[in-house]
């Protein structure tokens, strides 16, 4: 039971600093580019998965 909270908390955390990772792309102007290659990011795709970072080629060629 304890380690499934701690496990939890560890989710809730990364989730917290994503969001805030995103607001700070926000405030840089950089919210809708990629953070590897800097080409604009489809708006549909982060009208689905707003947290998203990088573009379909960085993400599958570039590691966290």
């Amino acid at each position: 039971m304890e380690q499934e909270r701690a496990q939890q908390l560890d989710a809730i955390e990364s989730d917290l600093a994503d969001v805030e990772l995103a607001l700070a792309r926000l405030e840089a102007a950089t919210y809708e580019t990629c953070e590897v290659c800097s080409v604009a990011l489809d708006d549909d795709v982060l009208a689905v998965t707003p947290l998203q970072r990088r573009c379909p080629t960085c993400a599958t060629t570039v590691t966290s």
